[in-house]
């Protein structure tokens, strides 16, 4: 019987022993591979990375890239002449970059056509982050350096306007 008290006080020290740092209700570190474990758990926040003009570049290079990669070209209608053209991005207009405000943002770059004319096209992107940008509008601003619009500022704002041809 004193053995099996022995044993009983034995086992309730070593207990009293183990159980806070069990219990604790947060630990001080979180282990290392526990992120890794239940990754659905916690979450990453989104990156919001501001646009800056390298990134708008990149972003429209990078969409250019995708498109070509998924149709083989990067298409565009040309609603002048009615002509689907299948392009190769030359050039984005590192110099031609700029925010709009309201999330908007425009890049001008150069493309060649299958036949080796050139057109230039403008492209504006919308997003609140550099993760989210995508194209909001693409129109066709030169073929072979003549221009269909040209651009105008009023007090401040660009407009588009017809170039009198």
């Amino acid at each position: 019987m004193r053995k099996f008290t022995g044993l009983i006080t034995g086992s309730v020290f070593v207990l009293m022993l183990v159980t806070p740092n069990m219990a604790q209700e947060h630990p001080s570190e979180h282990p290392s591979e526990h992120p890794s474990e239940h990754p659905k758990e916690h979450p990453v926040s989104l990156s919001t990375k501001a646009v800056s003009k390298e990134s708008l570049a990149d972003a429209v290079r990078e969409h250019v890239a995708a498109i070509t990669l998924a149709e083989g070209a990067y298409t565009f209608t040309d609603s002048v002449e009615n002509k689907v053209l299948n392009l190769k991005l030359l050039k984005v207009h590192d110099d031609k970059l700029a925010a709009l405000g309201d999330h908007t943002y425009f890049a001008c770059a150069d493309f060649e056509a299958e036949d080796g004319v050139v057109y230039d096209l403008d492209i504006f992107m919308k997003g609140e982050s550099v993760e989210v940008l995508k194209p909001d509008e693409v129109t066709l601003h030169k073929k072979d350096g003549s221009e269909r619009y040209t651009w105008i500022e009023v007090e401040g704002i660009w407009h588009k306007a017809e170039t009198g041809k």
